[in-house]
């Protein structure tokens, strides 16, 4: 107690000449742990993605009809059940993916946009859910209790949409639907409609793929246009892919085609491969300024101080005190930095990183002066630091 009062009446004393190594400490176990965090969150990205890239067979389908002739047989009396018969055939033939972009509106200014998915979908990607629960094989088969279609959001959707939140279309269908999950920040999917081929569900609104559940205003069925356009199949059988063209046609629906995955997958492999090799060397360079900058000060204020200290030794005060004391002063910056980990990233990886880096700090401040003190005589001291 008596060391801990006076490396406070210290600082209290002379805080211009503690406030840079302060600032220091403190920048430099957040910058080390957010740097952690990064590395991890780059990591698994980096995990997820390639478990991805293992699916090399998925073929895309490409519309390629004249969109008002497309239009007319989509809207005619036999275009759902043609479709259907299409969608079906297509189902036994590969696994089939569906992620397709539908429009509800939710009062007469603002529309909803949902990402309506199947099973293959969902089994995929594995959304993680943060808050609440995932779609049941029940739902996702489209059995719904009551009648309310279940949505999941992304953490910033869920900001107006939180877990509970029940609203309707304001079609004459009067569809109600309900949030019933959150979904993680970090979870994402590869989207073939975008540049870099990933999206992220941060502000997407989820919801199963219900064909049979018509709603007026709002597309979705089997003759809905985005249905086969980027409808994504797996299939180690590139036969089958005419096959399903050859169909399209008997049908009289769509002029199809199907490009390879394949090539687009290892496109974004390369593209963020760099990414993170950019990423890394220049969180490596940093992460290196950070502890050499951390050391350099560490070592101005044992240099600043130590003279200091063994005049308080030779006075009678012991080694031990003294190294304490600095420990104190020390200590004081890496609690308010590690606090303020757990405050600003709230991760516990982080947490434990700042922890560490703040120990690592705290074993100089006691390792070095012993080892001076050791290795020096405190006459010499004096003299050197005169």
């Amino acid at each position: 107690m008596v060391q801990l009062k006076y490396a406070w009446k210290e600082l209290v004393k002379k805080p211009g000449r503690y406030l840079p190594l302060y600032i220091q400490i403190i920048v430099s176990i957040l910058l080390f742990s957010f740097i952690v965090k990064e590395f991890y969150t780059m990591n698994q990205f980096s995990s997820r993605l390639m478990s991805y890239t293992e699916h090399k067979n998925i073929y895309i389908s490409n519309l390629q009809s004249d969109v008002v002739k497309l239009m007319n047989e989509l809207s005619s009396e036999t275009g759902e059940s043609r479709c259907k018969e299409l969608y079906n055939f297509t189902l036994q033939r590969g696994t089939v993916y569906i992620q397709m972009p539908v429009t509800i509106r939710v009062s007469p200014k603002i529309e909803e946009h949902i990402l309506a998915v199947n099973d293959g979908f969902c089994n995929l990607y594995e959304m993680k859910i943060k808050e609440g629960r995932m779609f049941s094989k029940q739902e996702l088969d489209g059995i719904l209790q009551d009648d309310i279609v279940p949505v999941l959001v992304g953490e910033e959707k869920a900001k107006t949409y939180p877990i509970g939140t029940v609203f309707e279309s304001i079609t004459e269908d009067k569809i109600t639907f309900e949030v019933i999950g959150v979904i993680d920040n970090q979870s994402f999917y590869l989207n073939p409609a975008i540049q870099r081929g990933v999206s992220y569900f941060t502000e997407e609104m989820v919801m199963p793929w219900l064909p049979e559940k018509r709603i007026n205003g709002m597309n979705g069925g089997y003759n809905d246009v985005n249905l086969y356009n980027l409808l994504q199949i797996e299939t180690s059988e590139t036969e089958v892919l005419e096959e399903i063209v050859e169909k399209s046609k008997e049908l009289n629906l769509f002029e199809l085609s199907f490009i390879s995955y394949e090539e687009r997958i290892g496109e974004l492999d390369y593209y963020y491969n760099l990414m993170y090799q950019r990423e890394f060397a220049m969180l490596g360079a940093i992460l290196l300024y950070c502890i050499i900058g951390s050391i350099t000060m560490l070592l101005q204020y044992i240099r600043s101080n130590i003279r200091q200290f063994s005049i308080h030794i030779l006075c009678g005060a012991r080694k031990n005190d003294m190294i304490i004391r600095m420990f104190v002063q020390i200590g004081i910056p890496v609690v308010v930095a590690i606090i303020s980990v757990g405050l600003i990233f709230k991760n516990i990886l982080s947490l434990f990183a700042g922890i560490g880096f703040g120990i690592g700090m705290l074993l100089l401040i006691m390792i070095i002066p012993i080892q001076f003190w050791k290795r020096v005589q405190i006459s010499q001291i004096l003299k050197r630091y005169d």
